[in-house]
């Protein structure tokens, strides 16, 4: 991740109370992902004058080595946090999973909202084993339906990603992409620009000719995400893994081609 620095204003050091237990990482702001020194209040320091960096002589030697070391050390850890993903959107970082990532998948898939169009809800475990055939996937294959964390805040939404079917049909075998976000996430666009971000790299990395997706038909929501993300309805299926006559049987397909894609 590259960082885009701000004209940074350094602080003139005058007094310092208890200035032997300050932490030094909490003189420097990263909550929205840019470094920037903590207000006075935050760094619990008693009395600073601002002033821009001109003059160095003029500077306490000393406080300017401790911001500059403290500044190194964010964008230290920053790089080591990003380099986890994959690829990023504007918004979004996809990843491998982690074992951390369970209990709040767990909640997911135990939301009868989030999971009103799929046969039912899943228990601790089954979200557990879910999580190990992701992990086996993207072993194999080196991608997978991935762990989607928020850029702004680092919390892990869901997944998006690319994965291959295990059922039989007159269109598989096939790469497909999909999604499931948490509730909280739904209707500010992380579905369709995780699944435009999915498919270019499908495309242009993974040198996919076609990429397919597809839902129940009552699911509106995600197939106007498959619609936005400039894929292709060819038409309807009968989910094979769902008992005749089942309320979500009946499957909507759509499909993009390389052909299709455009650069996003």
């Amino acid at each position: 991740m590259l960082f885009n620095f701000p004209l940074i204003h350094a602080w003139k050091r005058k007094d310092l109370k208890n200035e032997g237990n300050i932490d030094i990482k909490s003189l420097v702001d990263t909550s929205h992902g840019v470094a920037k020194i903590k207000t006075i209040e935050q760094a619990n320091l008693q009395h600073f004058l601002t002033e821009p960096i001109h003059n160095k002589d003029s500077w306490n030697r000393e406080y300017l080595q401790l911001i500059f070391r403290t500044l190194s050390a964010t964008f230290f850890n920053f790089t080591v946090m990003n380099s986890s993903y994959i690829f990023q959107s504007e918004r979004l970082g996809f990843r491998e999973w982690r074992d951390a990532d369970i209990p709040v998948f767990a909640a997911l898939n135990a939301d009868p909202v989030v999971m009103e169009h799929f046969p039912r809800v899943l228990s601790y475990n089954e979200t557990k084993s879910v999580v190990a055939r992701f992990r086996d996937h993207f072993n194999e294959h080196k991608y997978c339906f991935y762990a989607v964390d928020r850029l702004d805040t680092g919390s892990f939404i869901g997944f998006i990603g690319l994965n291959h079917p295990s059922f039989n049909a007159w269109f598989t075998p096939c790469l497909e992409i999909g999604w499931r976000l948490l509730q909280s996430e739904w209707g500010q666009g992380y579905a369709t620009e995780g699944a435009l971000r999915c498919l270019q790299y499908a495309f242009e990395v993974l040198n996919a000719k076609e990429v397919w997706s597809f839902t129940a038909v009552i699911n509106k929501r995600s197939e106007r995400v498959m619609q936005k993300a400039g894929m292709k309805k060819t038409g309807e299926f009968l989910h094979p893994a769902l008992p005749t006559g089942h309320r979500l049987q009946q499957h909507v397909l759509y499909r993009k081609t390389v052909d299709d894609a455009i650069v996003v």
